[in-house]
């Protein structure tokens, strides 16, 4: 994917990056956070953004802006940076910065799951006449560095990450260059993965915006608010500390005081643990709290609030606490007194203590005898105090990546304990290890499982245990006779041995090389698994078997055996065939063989009638075999990433298909048939190179989401408008000439994107659909609105820019519920009246128009947060500007302003005013009314009072400046 396939989804970033107009108001509002933030050091520094355990993988971006001493600085001698791409939903890796300076480019990139795999990284130039690509070079490894053959203009650039085999990627970028700014940078973000990150240099003393932005800003697929750390980079030592984190929403900076731990009574240690973490703690019953394991969601409760005015015993609740890195917050002496605090909470039940560089537990620990959940996972706890085993209430305790040396024998008194994880340095347990008889769930790290089989072997009601980092499985793996559930992931071995058949009772087996174990930086030489033993056709109980991200090539004849499987996946192998015994699992339901090397459909799968999910993702697949209509049974099936030319008629008989992705194939057309999937929800067909679609497509009834960007089509049927279900539509970066007037009956519609195609108008029809919030028309040729557009009363964001718009109709001013409207890159001169009606309006984008004057209404839209009016004709700007008092952000760069009105002073909440390349000789004194933290970048004018000097410092300045004339 290039970026001018994925201007749509990078879009916004690319419009706070390049208009040079970054906005912030210290808040998180649905899919951004922004936060000025102050560096008191020079130096290196790390931003980091990630996502909990139990986030929605999607979009990010993190934009940044450095400031110092109120002028814009640039990051020295280049930066690094990073994220992952996601092939399925076409998204790449990126970064965009301004070069202040023309000069040389060096660009190291890395790819940290198989570093000897070739990467594309794509450099292109952004100016007002559109993106321009500038180099495109394949590389083959992270030691290969490519040094641009010229020098580089000054001006915005982005440059991005992509493989050559279209898999994902998890990458880094290097990039030296003398001087660089303005970073923005994106990707693909998800649970248990890399974060995204970028470094930067702080020359002085300075205050940095940020700029993290995810979910539907970029296009419908979605991700949880990423949690944002920045650490500072110890360059002589490289090790990294903490020094602002965003979580949950809420900044913490590293500020706390020190906490006394007196005899305080409960309601006065949570009001401490309050003012320590910033942050209210609830209140819940215990018959709220969802009960949770430890290897489903670590983060097992987040923070909860306590109700001022009850004691936990008038309330009758207990308390669970998540105080998951707050350590990071003091010193190791603040720590020993936080928790000497939390171990005074009698009536605790949950608490949550990882990664807080503890060391010892204190005895008081024995108070709490509510305790049932303790987390204290990436501890520096070397020994454990014999006080653990009083606490007879505990049910779940995760001490993984502790030090440990060994347990207490008082830890067999925790008898009432289901789940534990361990850490990876036991070579025995104790003998009372054996007396938690009610322990059911094992997490172990450890390469040593042959010494501690004996020991676990005694635990009647341990059904599930899952094993890591091992490096053989011993044949004494038979004496665990009642597992049911084996997991043994992140393998390092190449064979199991034939006594896993005697394992009669395991009804889930999962042998998985866990992808999601990065942490090793030499994954890709690891010993992967190579071959399954006969034996494990004995285990006529096994229900899921999973040996996906391995090397196997063949499966034993002996799988047919197994005649209670209904989940098999070998995803990420070397199959190019399947055994014929796969034909005797009458039983499966699902099937996972993508990421294989099949170039045949596999005929075996045909005679399996009751398999619901098939996955054939990343294939080599060139036709689909009439068969495949006898999987009557299928609900979902995946077959992106393969080289499907066709489909063939017999498709049409998979009547129960909810979920169809063909997306990255080469389909040039689909069959009539495709219409009798009355089933289907969803329907995926994005890069292929479909140039029609078939009336047909219209008797799919029950469909909501049908995505056919990235192909060639010139028109849509006129059947389109009997989709009375859809509520997605996507039809970017097609070659579209005209929307069918049925569009209009598409009632049910939310969300409509026909950006990156030929469009000269859209039709009247456009303001029936009554339910649409995003309408995204960019990068067509549209030269009128209908007046119909006013119509859209629910519309809460347009997208209308690079386009050939002179005029908007009066009607635009209908929108009631817009709050964002994007019409940079047009060829407007004057913005109707009616843009006053906007009352809900927080983002006007009019950059790169040719505007020569603004109206006086501008001063009607009170909600208006943001206001881009880069790179237009304007000389003047209308008085009534100061009535935004909500207005944050303001950017008025490369205009022809000689003067600013005395009314900008109102602009009580602005942040950031962006001024740079206009005439202005001279400020109005009132600019000194603006609050001390706005940003004012105004070089590229003549300014002589106050001094251009003056200025770059702040408004202070400017203020002292006015004071003394």
């Amino acid at each position: 994917m290039t970026i001018q396939q994925s201007g749509y989804i990078y879009g916004i970033l690319l419009y706070l990056c390049c208009s040079s107009l970054l906005l912030h108001a210290d808040e998180c509002t649905t899919n951004q956070c922004n936060y000025t933030v102050s560096f008191n050091d020079a130096g290196y520094y790390l931003a980091k953004a990630s996502l909990p355990e139990s986030g929605q993988a999607g979009m990010w971006g993190l934009s940044i802006i450095i400031n110092s001493d109120g002028a814009e600085s640039t990051n020295l001698g280049g930066l690094s940076t990073g994220s992952n791409s996601h092939a399925q939903n076409n998204v790449s890796s990126w970064i965009a910065f301004y070069l202040p300076e023309s000069q040389v480019l060096t660009f190291t990139p890395f790819n940290y799951l198989s570093p000897e795999k070739a990467v594309v990284v794509s450099l292109y130039r952004n100016t007002e006449n559109g993106r321009t690509a500038l180099y495109e070079p394949t590389l083959i490894n992270s030691e290969q560095a490519f040094t641009t053959p010229t020098i580089l203009e000054s001006g915005f650039y982005v440059a991005e990450i992509t493989s050559t085999d279209g898999q994902d990627l998890y990458t880094g970028l290097s990039i030296k260059g003398e001087q660089l700014s303005n970073i923005t940078n994106g990707g693909w973000i998800e649970p248990n993965a890399p974060e995204g990150f970028i470094s930067f240099y702080i020359p002085k003393p300075s205050t940095v915006q940020f700029n993290l932005t995810f979910a539907d800003n970029y296009a419908t697929l979605g991700a949880s608010q990423p949690q944002l750390d920045i650490d500072f980079i110890d360059v002589t030592s490289g090790q990294r500390s903490l020094l602002w984190q965003l979580y949950d929403g809420t900044a913490k900076p590293m500020d706390a005081s020190v906490i006394d731990p007196e005899d305080l009574s409960d309601i006065e240690i949570i009001q401490q643990i309050e003012k320590l973490i910033g942050k209210t703690l609830n209140q819940i019953s215990i018959d709220k709290v969802a009960e949770k394991t430890f290897f489903s969601q670590p983060a097992f409760v987040s923070g909860y609030s306590f109700e001022n005015g009850y004691t936990l015993d008038e309330a009758n609740n207990v308390i669970g606490l998540n105080l998951n890195r707050v350590a990071n917050y003091f010193s190791q002496k603040q720590v020993v007194r936080l928790l000497d605090l939390i171990f005074s909470l009698k009536h605790l039940s949950k608490l949550g203590l990882y990664e807080n560089r503890i060391e010892t537990l204190p005895s008081k620990m024995t108070q709490l005898t509510h305790l049932t959940v303790l987390d204290l996972q990436s501890n520096r706890i070397i020994v454990l105090p014999a006080e653990i085993g009083q606490l007879h209430s505990l049910r779940e305790l995760n001490l993984a990546d502790n030090p440990l040396i060994g347990l207490p024998a008082e830890f067999g008194q925790l008898q009432n304990l289901t789940n534990l994880l361990m850490p990876s340095n036991f070579d025995t347990l104790p003998a009372e290890f054996g007396q938690l008889q009610n322990l059911k769930k094992l997490k172990l790290f450890t390469q040593r499982i042959a010494t501690l089989i004996p020991v676990i072997a005694q635990l009647p009601n341990l059904t599930e245990l899952y094993l890591s980092g091992v490096r053989s499985l011993p044949p004494e793996i038979n004496q665990l006779q009642n597992i049911k559930a084996l997991f043994v992931l992140s393998n390092r071995f190449t064979s199991i041995p034939p006594e896993i058949g005697q394992l009669t009772n395991l009804t889930v087996l999962d042998l998985s090389g866990d992808i999601a174990d990065i942490s090793d930086t030499a994954y890709s030489g690891r010993k992967q698994l190579t071959h399954l033993p006969a034996e494990i056709g004995q285990l006529q109980n096994l229900t899921k078997l999973n040996v996906a991200h391995a090397q196997l090539s063949t499966l034993p004849a002996e799988i047919g055996q197994l005649q209670a499987l209904t989940e098999l996946n070998i995803s990420q192998n070397q199959f190019s065939a399947l055994p014929a015994e796969v034909t005797q699992l009458q039983n499966l339901t699902k099937l996972n063989i993508s990421q294989n090397q099949f170039t045949v459909f596999p005929a075996e799968m045909t005679q399996l009638p009751n398999l619901q999910e098939l996955s054939l993702y990343n294939n080599s697949l060139t036709n689909l075999p009439a068969e495949i209509g006898q999987l009557q049974s299928l609900t979902r099936l995946g077959l992106s990433g393969n080289n499907l030319t066709s489909l063939p008629p017999e498709i049409g008989f998979l009547q129960n298909l909810i979920w169809l992705n063909l997306t990255v194939n080469s389909l040039t057309t689909l069959p009539p048939e495709i219409g009798q999937l009355q089933s289907l929800i969803e329907l995926h067909l994005s890069d292929n190179s479909l140039t029609t679609l078939p009336p047909e497509i219209g008797q799919l009834q029950n469909l909501t989401q049908l995505n056919v960007n990235n192909n060639q089509l010139t028109v849509l049927p006129s059947e389109i408008g009997q989709l009375q279900s859809l509520t997605g539509l996507r039809l970017d970066h097609n070659q579209l000439t005209a929307l069918p007037p049925e569009i209009g009956r598409l009632q049910s519609l939310v969300r409509l994107n026909v950006g990156l195609n030929q469009l000269t108008t859209l039709p009247s029809e456009i303001g029936q659909l009554q339910n649409l919030i995003s309408l995204h028309v960019s990068n067509n040729k549209v030269t009128t609105l209908p007046a119909e557009i006013g119509q859209l009363q629910n519309l809460t964001e347009l997208f209308l820019p690079n386009n050939n718009l002179a005029v908007l109709p009066a009607e635009i001013g209908q929108l009631q519920s817009l709050q964002g409207l994007f019409l940079s890159d047009n060829s407007l001169t004057t913005l109707p009246p009616e843009v006053g009606n906007l009352q809900n309006l927080t983002k006007l984008n009019v950059s790169f128009n040719q505007l020569t004057a603004l109206p006086p209404e501008i001063g009607q839209l009170q909600n208006l947060a943001e206001l881009s009016l880069t790179r237009n004709q304007l000389t003047t700007l209308p008085s009534e500007i100061g009535q935004l008092q909500n207005l944050i952000g303001l950017g008025i760069s490369n205009n022809q302003l000689t003067t600013l009105p005395p009314e900008i002073g109102q602009l009580i909440a602005l942040q950031s005013f962006i001024l740079m390349n206009n005439k202005v000789t001279a400020l109005p004194k009132e600019i000194a009314n603006l609050p001390d933290h706005v940003s004012i970048t105004a070089y590229g004018n003549p300014l002589q009072h106050p001094p251009l000097g003056i200025v770059q410092v702040g408004i202070p300045a400017i203020r002292a400046y006015f004071a003394n004339r």
